[in-house]
């Protein structure tokens, strides 16, 4: 059974996207019916680039991504997804001071719909966000004014927040007056995705494969791989570490204002990185993590394949198991990390058993057709020695975005 409560005033879809972000930037989420106005809305502004991920968390991560480097960006999902958006919202947004915004449908919402799979989730969508501390206006109270002055404060705060939208409060965009996300100024193509939209362009052809799944080769050492990467690193480079041994061994090899170390978010690493190469077409990124990591969001790689530049560099250091934790296994030795690339629109992919050494490896990583994987399987080594990483998100992201600004080497 459903009912309906009837919002005393619509908001355009345009005029909520305009308030969130003037300016436009990534528009990335999870659709939802009660949204539909809102991807309408993006698809037809200059403004936005639609970036379709694979879950929810992928998308805080993509947005966190582009506003570390200078972008802007706003997260779309229904509010069942609060929960795969949670982890990079909390140990990733809030601890780096990124003021993501979020448009969350509220499904379930006790005076509109009453629906037995949205219950319990309709219950507990503004307890959850109060408890995450997550500030948010519940449309259509306020209007656009509301959100605006919202906005304003998270924004000088440096704080994720969230506008949630009942069934019916917003239009679409043939029911308002265009605005200037809806009209177009010409500065961008209406509606875009990347270089292969998935509504358009097709997906990629395979890309090129070499040494798919070669467990042959001599294991390599992790600080032996971050140090061939470093010393090969173009200067115009972003380096994104997954959370673990891998942050902590680059953190103590060479700090570098290029660098992010993830200490969170387990698995968004490379989420992260393609919100930069979005944002910043004109930087690189290297994005390093383990096969943990790599394999608690593999759907993050057909985001990558789909959308990314030609400015991905992924590297897979696979030791089979959970190493920071104890060394607990993974499923990894049934994964073919190079073949799974190749075959979801990574341009090039490679086990490093198909070169002579590391440094060849690495060297054909940076000159390989990108997006561009290369995975290498490394003895299982403990963290003894290795420094915890002593600047903090904040600082990390604040260093990042102030290299970002100026001139790119």
């Amino acid at each position: 059974m459903t009912g309906r409560l009837a919002p005393a005033r619509p908001v355009g879809a345009a005029d909520l996207l305009h308030a969130v972000a003037p300016g436009g930037g990534l528009f990335t989420g999870i659709p939802c019916s009660h949204l539909g106005a809102l991807f309408s809305a993006a698809r037809a502004g200059a403004r936005w680039r639609v970036v379709p991920p694979a879950s929810e968390g992928e998308a805080v991560a993509i947005a966190c991504g582009a506003i570390a480097t200078g972008g802007a960006a706003v997260v779309v999902m229904q509010n069942s997804g609060l929960g795969s958006a949670l982890d990079p919202l909390v140990s990733l947004a809030m601890p780096a001071r990124l003021p993501v915004p979020l448009v969350v449908s509220h499904r379930g919402h006790p005076e509109v719909e009453r629906l037995a799979h949205h219950t319990v989730m309709g219950a507990m969508t503004m307890p959850l966000l109060e408890l995450a501390g997550v500030r948010s206006v519940a449309l259509p109270d306020g209007g656009t004014g509301a959100v605006e002055e919202l906005a304003e404060r998270a924004r000088a705060a440096g704080e994720p927040y969230a506008v949630v939208v009942r069934r019916g409060d917003l239009t679409a965009p043939g029911d308002q007056a265009a605005t200037g996300d809806q009209a177009g100024d010409g500065t961008a193509e209406p509606g875009r995705t990347g270089p292969d939209d998935p509504a358009g362009g097709g997906p990629r052809p395979p890309g090129e494969l070499l040494g798919a799944g070669d467990r042959a080769a001599v294991m390599a050492r992790r600080g032996a791989v971050l140090e061939a990467l470093l010393d090969r690193r173009p200067a115009g480079t972003v380096a994104v570490a997954s959370t673990g041994h891998i942050s902590r061994a680059l953190y103590a090899i060479a700090d570098d204002d290029r660098n992010a170390y993830l200490s969170g978010s387990m698995g968004y690493a490379s989420a992260f990185g393609l919100g930069v190469s979005l944002h910043r077409p004109d930087l690189g990124v290297l994005v390093v993590e383990g096969d943990g990591s790599a394999l608690m969001h593999l759907g993050g790689m057909t985001t990558i394949g789909a959308l990314a530049g030609g400015n991905v560099r992924h590297v897979v250091l696979d030791n089979r198991v959970h190493g920071s934790t104890g060394g607990q296994p993974t499923a990894s030795a049934t994964v073919d990390f190079p073949a799974l690339a190749a075959s979801v629109g990574y341009r090039s992919a490679a086990g490093s058993g198909a070169f002579g050494s590391v440094a060849a490896a690495v060297d054909w990583l940076f000159s390989a057709a990108a997006p561009a994987l290369l995975h290498v399987p490394i003895v299982a080594e403990d963290g003894d020695g290795l420094p915890r990483i002593a600047v903090g998100l904040d600082e990390q992201v604040a260093r990042l975005s102030s290299w970002a600004a100026g001139p790119v080497p």
